[in-house]
């Protein structure tokens, strides 16, 4: 194996900006500091065009962290609330309608993308999976990735300010959280065992996000068997948080400062619209089905899978409900998308 020393500096570099953001948000109150810090440091990082970029084993290991943490919230009540969450995932389909046809044609309209990067741009499923899938259609990459980057830094920044602002918490802190001295063998035993289950298991199965989702999954399984009942310890939600911030803000630095104007500008006029039709959607939802709104907020919130769960991690919010609309929103992009963008083509052809 060689050495090398500019990619071990550039890993250093983000990780280092990500650590000290995440700490400076944390003195000044801000809400979910850690996360928003290490986004708003690398982001300007690489805005001044910095080497940046987060090690992929290390973004590997935090999605299998992040995917145990989520899953001790799934209690042994879980299973038997499932079939009560149906108007929530219909809302969810409804949202998802309005959000692709909006945004392709805004971003037809406003930036000039061709009908793959627009479609893949609007569709609010996984980052990888989106620009993958426009690939696929000869769509432009770097626009699809600038676009879906921009709404989950957009997305992410906003959310956990309304939420902790209309619960009229402060905005800091991990309500409920543990420290990692304070878990027992067993657990830690336990969360092994859901790690590898989980990575083997999500991989053969071919789940998306199959590193967070696959353990994810395990460790609902023994937690909603009562096997155990760990609760996240906080040193392990704030190296979420700054490892992913670190790496949505990273993703900039590779891209022409040009398109990420153009894509900001255009991200903030669409993505501010759509957030708030997902919250009037949540608050109706969660008046007529009796749900938590907060809950039903993050669970239509057009933020990525990680994102948003560790935001309801973060705050103590129905993290099983949250999670799973967004696990539903994964897989209905991955089967729908692609069938939906063809018969639309063939639709403007004919």
């Amino acid at each position: 194996m060689t050495f090398d020393g500019a990619k071990l500096s550039r890993w250093a570099l983000t990780l280092a900006l990500a650590g000290l953001g995440g700490w400076a948000f944390y003195l000044i109150s801000f809400p979910l500091p850690w996360m928003m810090g290490a986004m708003a440091a690398t982001t300007g990082a690489a805005l001044l065009k910095l080497p940046m970029t987060v090690p992929q084993k290390l973004r590997d290991s935090v999605m299998i962290i992040l995917g145990l943490m989520l899953g001790t919230g799934f209690s042994p009540e879980v299973p038997g609330r499932l079939l009560d969450w149906w108007p929530g995932l219909l809302a969810l389909v409804l949202y998802l309608i309005v959000a692709v046809t909006v945004g392709m044609f805004w971003y037809s309209r406003k930036l000039g993308c061709d009908a793959p990067t627009a479609y893949y741009a609007a569709v609010p499923g996984g980052l990888s999976e989106m620009v993958a899938l426009a690939i696929a259609e000869k769509g432009d990459e770097g626009m699809v990735s600038i676009l879906h980057t921009l709404r989950i830094m957009v997305v992410a920044a906003l959310v956990p300010w309304g939420i902790r602002l209309a619960q009229g918490l402060p905005l800091t802190g991990t309500p409920g959280a543990v420290h990692l001295t304070s878990l027992a063998l067993g657990d830690f035993g336990f969360l092994l065992l859901g790690a590898g289950l989980g990575v083997v298991a999500g991989r053969l199965l071919r789940l998306p996000a199959y590193l967070m989702v696959g353990p994810m999954l395990a460790s609902a399984c023994l937690s909603m068997a009562g096997l155990t009942q760990v609760r996240p310890p906080i040193e392990l939600i704030v190296l979420a948080q700054v490892v992913l911030g670190g790496a949505v803000g990273s993703r900039l630095a590779w891209i022409d400062r040009d398109v990420v104007k153009r894509g900001l500008a255009a991200s903030l006029v669409l993505v501010v619209p759509m957030v708030a039709l997902a919250a009037a959607l949540s608050w109706v939802v969660s008046e007529l089905a009796g749900f938590d709104h907060f809950a039903m907020l993050l669970a239509l919130m057009p933020g990525g899978l990680g994102e948003m769960s560790l935001i309801a991690l973060a705050l103590n919010i129905d993290v099983p409900f949250v999670a799973t609309h967004h696990m539903t929103r994964i897989a209905l992009v991955m089967l729908v998308a692609p069938v939906l963008f063809r018969w639309i083509q063939g639709r403007r052809k004919g």
